[in-house]
């Protein structure tokens, strides 16, 4: 979002420079994209998109940031009275045939003259990046970029009547930059009884553009339903002014804010005036969002005591109501320009963020630390990444939401349980992934085209599916996951599954041969303890691994956290208590057969030591000498209780291995 100094300075007063601006703006939430730099004789802040604010997509939006920030008024730019709106009498007829409409604003305006914009207005867009072309569009683009609600101007005397209805496949658009539009019924435009002449949510048409000859004008301000807009515009690549902000959740009254600005601009300009009457469609007008802010739970956040008086204060200049207070809590009324305040935590947000950084205390809260939070789920799964380092797989992490392609390849899609995206910006990130076997193999792909050899990998996440039950979260399902693959043949990775869930939690599971869409014939199972299933591990299909262009033998086994952490069994070794007689320690290397199982040998040693000594499974060494041998190396830590560290170190020197 560009933010022209010089425009700023419209709507407050201030003695800053645009760098110390920036620096305020930056504590505040407002971070530079980019450095300062001029443009039309002014310096430009050009501040990174935060993606949930609508309100900041208008210059008044940082203005009014900025002027909490260093306790100055803002100045909202004048505005004009709509004329009252009949929608049956208003001419041409206007027509709204789509629920994705939420509100549509017009008003008419006749005997207009389009002339090049007064110097002014034009340096003004031309220093935000648009281009001026005349009086009439740069009213319109002023405004978008004052308030963030984009509108349109259409040339009257070439609409005879305005249907706002979803396209039909196979229409078109001619855009006013001259890019055809192929649409289809998830598009929403405007049409004339022939054809369409904008499409609504992202870019106007050049058939009913205004022009030098334009007379007269009707002026429009709609809003619609956002994932309806976002979609749109990704299917159809539009990347605008228009398109951004009709991607955010702007409020409805937006549409009359923009609309009435523009008329006062129009009559400074044009000298021209709305006819009665208006029109002006909101069916589900929203009512105000009201909100508690309990000053225990600010301080609480805060680390520290914030005034009531304080957090009131900050709340008022950012135009928030005050509708009731107590000694324990206000009640506030919510700006309609904030569509991204929605509870308490938000609030609590907003004044500290206001507050800024510079009033947080040098000194620590004068308070017990918080309890401890206990995890199991994830210091398994700590442990889990620990174990599978050691036996020589790389951590990956993929994407969480994915194109559906890459799991239609793996032959996992299941369209009763896609979770879809409504609003994705990227047509290829479209699902949230139900699995997590096609990223491990598009990064199997990655290391196979460096030239890696040996592929070992592994991934901590999760997966997301519908349930087709329930309401509202209850319809999704979270499945944390625990999943690794290997271009190895199925025995060998058999070897580091058995590893693995031995050091895991000392895991014995049945082998249960499955016939799964995944994996070859006789080469799957589902590994099962107690009689629940714990994971799925197998050789997969070579037609699997042609979708995604990978070459050889590959193994992949995947576990479930949750069933892992039911059935997991205390290690027999961790009965020894850590103290300080356990402080002698030494590791021990074994050169054994390439197909040897750590947790085997893990269990010999164990009975061969005595009891009081740790065992700890440290790593896996390979390296081409020991595979030309069919050898490896496996490595151990030994914990000698000080009294029997002598004799068991002496043991653990003469103890032979043969694996």
């Amino acid at each position: 979002m560009r933010v022209p100094y010089g425009w700023l300075k419209d709507y407050l007063e201030i003695d800053k420079s645009p760098k110390e601006v920036a620096n305020i703006l930056t504590l505040a939430g407002h971070a530079l994209d980019k450095p300062i730099f001029g443009e039309e004789g002014d310096k430009i802040l050009d501040l990174e998109d935060r993606g949930n604010r609508a309100d900041i997509m208008g210059i008044v939006g940082i203005a009014r940031d900025l002027a909490a920030l260093t306790g100055k008024i803002l100045k909202f730019p004048l505005t004009a009275p709509l004329p009252a709106s009949d929608n049956n009498k208003f001419i041409p007829k206007i027509t709204i045939s789509s629920k994705k409409v939420l509100r549509w604003t017009a008003v008419v305006l006749r005997n207009v003259k389009v002339t090049p914009s007064p110097k002014w207005l034009a340096k003004r867009l031309a220093s935000y990046g648009i281009e001026p072309l005349n009086n009439v569009v740069d009213v319109t683009n002023f405004v978008m970029v004052e308030l963030g609600m984009p509108l349109h101007a259409f040339d009257l005397d070439k609409v005879d009547e305005i249907n706002l209805r979803a396209a039909t496949r196979g229409e078109s658009l001619v855009t006013f930059e001259g890019t055809k539009l192929e649409l289809d019924e998830n598009d929403l435009v405007a049409a004339d009884s022939k054809k369409p002449l904008t499409l609504t949510t992202a870019i106007g048409g050049r058939s009913s553009g205004i022009a030098p000859t334009t007379q007269n004008i009707l002026l429009e301000a709609g809003l619609y339903d956002q994932p309806t807009a976002r979609r749109s515009a990704l299917r159809l690549k539009i990347k605008n002014e228009t398109s951004q902000r009709l991607g955010k959740y702007l409020h409805p009254k937006f549409c009359e804010v923009a609309i009435a600005r523009s008329l006062e601009l129009f009559k400074d300009i044009l000298d021209v005036s709305p006819v009665t009457p208006g029109f002006d469609y909101y069916p589900e007008e929203l009512g105000p969002t009201v909100l508690n802010l309990t000053f225990s739970a600010l301080n609480t956040i805060a680390g520290e005591e914030v005034k009531p008086t304080e957090a009131k204060e900050i709340l008022k200049s950012l135009e928030f109501k005050i509708l009731n207070e107590t000694p324990l809590n206000i009640t506030v009324e919510v700006p309609y320009f904030r569509t991204d305040v929605v509870g308490e935590a938000d609030l609590i947000e907003e004044v500290l963020r206001i507050r800024t950084y510079e009033k947080i205390p040098l000194f620590l809260p004068n308070r017990p630390a918080p309890k401890k939070l206990e995890f199991p789920e994830r210091d398994l799964e700590d442990l889990a990444r620990d174990t599978l380092t050691k036996l020589g797989f790389n951590e990956v992490v993929s994407q969480q939401i994915i194109d559906e392609k890459d799991t239609i390849k793996t032959g996992l899609f299941n369209e009763n349980k896609i979770i879809r995206l409504q609003n994705s910006w990227n047509e290829e990130l479209n699902i949230m992934r139900p699995e997590t076997l096609s990223g491990q193999l598009k990064y199997g792909l990655s290391y196979q085209k460096h030239g890696v050899t040996t592929i070992k990998i592994f991934e901590v996440g999760k997966s997301y599916t519908q349930t087709g039950t329930g309401r509202g979260l209850e319809k999704y399902k979270e499945t944390r996951k625990i999943a690794f693959s290997a271009n190895l043949d199925f025995l060998s990775f058999k070897s580091f599954v058995e590893t693995f869930l031995k050091e895991l939690g000392n895991f014995e599971p049945v082998w249960v041969k499955e016939k799964l869409v995944i994996y070859k014939e006789q080469k799957g199972a589902i590994l099962k303890t107690n009689g629940e299933e714990i994971g799925e591990v197998g050789e997969l299909k070579q037609a699997l691994l042609s979708n995604f262009n990978l070459e050889g033998t590959w193994c992949h086994a995947c576990f479930y956290t949750q069933e892992l952490l039911k059935q997991a069994k205390p290690n027999p070794a961790s009965g020894v208590k850590t103290s300080i007689e356990n402080l002698v320690a030494e590791d021990k290397t074994f050169e054994v057969d390439a197909r040897a199982e750590a947790g085997k040998l893990l269990n010999r040693l164990r009975n061969e030591m005595d009891p009081s000594t740790k065992i700890k499974f440290v790593g896996i060494f390979e390296n081409d000498e020991l595979k030309k041998q069919n050898k490896k190396n496996i490595t151990f830590n030994f914990k000698f209780a000080l009294k029997k560290a002598k004799e068991e170190s002496e043991k653990l020197k003469n103890l032979i291995v043969t694996a």
